[in-house]
């Protein structure tokens, strides 16, 4: 178990070097969407960062065994697999993060926004209590947790948006 956590820390570590990569975009387009509301703008940037995004996670995928040998002992290789699940939840994170604060304020429905946020904790709470229920609590399994509450957000924003016709 004491492995374990130290796989999922380094890939997770290195995922969230990955993330920064978006946020600064991600957390100006926010407050440029809740005052110009300027839609054409934000397909740009979505399209762009959607660019990115597909250039950086093969990138991150062929070049994070090279990068662990490099920081740390090749004991460490056994967290790849843990990494390329955390790269899913970068891309679900990504379109998730995307569709929601910067696009639902535009729309007057932060609401929605929020509620997601709330079904994806609960969504991770819950598996996360039926695997230490269960006992398989592994790196893996914590980070399949992350991506079944990332998708859940996500699913919640596309519904609401694809039923108000808004993607």
């Amino acid at each position: 178990q004491v492995e374990s956590v130290g796989y999922y820390s380094i890939a997770e570590q290195v995922y969230k070097a990955l993330q920064s990569l978006f946020m600064p975009v991600y957390q100006s387009l926010f407050p440029y969407m809740a005052h110009r509301k300027d839609f054409r703008t934000y397909k740009k940037v979505v399209r762009l960062m959607m660019a990115l995004l597909f250039l950086t996670v093969p990138i991150a995928y062929f070049l994070y065994p090279y990068f662990v040998t490099v920081v740390s002992t090749p004991e460490f290789l056994k967290s790849v697999g843990v990494f390329n699940v955390f790269l899913f939840v970068l891309s679900v994170n990504l379109f998730s993060s995307l569709l929601g604060y910067p696009l639902l304020v535009a729309l007057d429905k932060t609401d929605i926004a929020n509620r997601s946020i709330f079904l994806g904790a609960g969504v991770y709470f819950l598996f996360a209590l039926l695997l230490w229920l269960d006992g398989g609590v592994s790196a893996n399994t914590i980070v399949i947790c992350t991506l079944l509450a990332e998708f859940s957000i996500l699913a919640y924003r596309s519904a609401y948006l694809l039923r108000v016709r808004t993607l």
